[in-house]
């Protein structure tokens, strides 16, 4: 961990735990594993000048906070999203801003992920979306794929596709 730093160590144990429910524990992870495999990337990162966060005014135990982020995290479905915001509410008071701001940010994360995005940069009110950046990729010739050149098409006055180093994003 001193050597590569802890957040390289925490990526390479994720992907070794992911290869071995994959491998040989697929049939315990069955559900999982479904699950995953209906987004076409694995994560997608967001990139924004946007505050997302929890204040601390909001919430002041930092073990608090740190639960909350990572309950957040875990979330995958849109009543999920609903029900961790009532929770906040009825715990803590009116959600502030910076977190609802948080909330929309998973959100975006999570359909993002459905679309194809490996990441999004939402700066300046410009949104930079990446399509998976292996070309070989079968998600190129999916119905996904296809569905969102020709939503593309349909808005070409706010949204345009651009090709650079051989990587497809999406400008809006």
């Amino acid at each position: 961990i001193t050597e590569i730093g802890f957040e390289m160590y925490h990526r390479i144990l994720d992907e070794a735990i992911a290869e071995l429910k994959e491998d040989e524990f697929s049939e315990v992870f069955k559900d999982e594993l479904e699950q995953k495999r209906k987004s076409w990337t694995g994560d997608c990162q967001i990139d924004t000048d946007l505050e997302l966060l929890i204040p601390d005014n909001y919430v002041s135990q930092i073990a608090e906070r740190l639960l909350l982020y990572k309950e957040l995290d875990d979330i995958e479905s849109e009543e999920d999203l609903h029900a961790y915001a009532g929770r906040l509410r009825d715990r803590f008071g009116k959600v502030p801003e910076q977190t609802m701001e948080l909330i929309h940010a998973v959100r975006l994360r999570s359909i993002a992920r459905l679309l194809g995005f490996e990441k999004i940069v939402l700066k300046q009110k410009t949104l930079v979306a990446y399509f998976i950046s292996n070309q070989a990729s079968a998600y190129y010739s999916s119905g996904t794929f296809q569905a969102m050149m020709q939503f593309i098409a349909q808005n070409r006055n706010t949204m345009k596709v651009k090709e650079r180093n051989q990587k497809l994003s999406l400008v809006i």
